[in-house]
């Protein structure tokens, strides 16, 4: 496991590199914006870092060799897991111990920030980064490339379309904001999401794991995605102007 881990970083090294640049820019900003330059930077670097080693797969080289080494296909699937989420929670980590580090050593970028209002906004983070991948990984794995990707679109946008239009434009943007607000107001609320987080990864890592055993070799998406996708935009845009004109 810990050689596949460590092909991980074999493949990705050179991508690290040329992001480099980008990772100095977020540095910049966090430590010229304070607390909400220190979360922009996170998300962005830790999104970044959890999805590389996810997405190395679209390299058409990369496939046959992960296949071709004497491993199985379960352990394939297991080292990308673990490999997206130690990149996620160890960026994460990094900045929560660079936040803290100023407050404590009394830095001008840090000085009005406030360690429980850095802690949540890294907990939520992690909780929406984890829940898009481990919903995510069972589409790759089971499916291929593109086709991976227009399907779990679909998925997310259908199920979204679906709860706007039950619920009504209002009832959908009130709800969503009220989530928020009491994940960020409610540590205790947003611990217990994060708590959740396991279950949603195992059950993710078994779909993965049958899934990557039945993998459909086709690529390209099927035509009736884009206009899944399409037909659920303009309902919520119908939705939407039927409230605005009431």
């Amino acid at each position: 496991m810990l050689a596949l881990i460590r092909m991980d970083w074999t493949l990705n090294r050179r991508i690290l590199l040329q992001l480099t640049p980008l990772f100095m820019l977020q540095g910049a900003l966090a430590f010229a914006h304070g607390l909400q330059g220190l979360l922009a930077a996170a998300f962005l670097l830790a999104a970044l870092l959890m999805l590389i080693p996810v997405f190395q797969n679209l390299n058409d080289s990369v496939e046959p060799f992960l296949l071709a080494l004497p491993v199985s296909r379960t352990r394939i699937v297991v080292a990308r897991y673990l490999t997206a989420t130690a990149a996620l929670t160890f960026t994460l980590a990094a900045f929560l111990v660079l936040g803290g580090l100023g407050h404590r050593l009394g830095f001008l970028w840090a000085q009005d920030m406030r360690l429980p209002d850095l802690v949540t906004g890294l907990g939520l983070q992690g909780l929406l980064l984890a829940t898009v991948l481990f919903l995510y990984l069972p589409f790759h794995f089971r499916f291929e490339g593109d086709l991976a990707v227009s399907l779990f679109a679909a998925s997310l946008g259908a199920g979204l379309g679906l709860i706007g239009l039950l619920a009504g434009w209002h009832g959908f943007q009130e709800g969503g904001l009220a989530l928020l607000n009491r994940l960020l107001d409610d540590p205790t609320a947003l611990a217990g999401a994060l708590t959740l987080l396991p279950a949603l990864g195992a059950v993710s890592l078994g779909l993965s794991i049958h899934g990557y055993r039945r993998r459909i070799r086709r690529t390209g998406a099927p035509a009736v995605l884009p206009a899944l996708w399409l037909g659920l935009v303009l309902a919520l845009l119908a939705e939407a102007g039927r409230v605005a004109s009431r």
